[in-house]
């Protein structure tokens, strides 16, 4: 069991910088319910996240980003 929204552990390089890549039939990129412009908030690791989701760290806003 998880908790709704959570994609798993997501570690951060050297510089603090985390870059996360997800496929899933559960989210979609365009439409009403487009995660793009969604907020993301990043927890510490802990032992069993059911039960307390650990200490925010981080956060951020979804987007597209076009490497060219």
């Amino acid at each position: 069991m998880s908790l709704a929204g959570t994609i798993g552990p997501v570690m951060a390089n050297s510089n603090g910088v985390a870059y996360v890549n997800i496929k899933s039939s559960l989210l979609t990129l365009n439409g009403q319910n487009s995660v793009i412009g969604r907020g993301l908030n990043v927890h510490e690791i802990v032992s069993n996240p059911n039960d307390y989701p650990g200490t925010p760290c981080g956060c951020g806003v979804i987007g597209i980003i076009n490497e060219q």
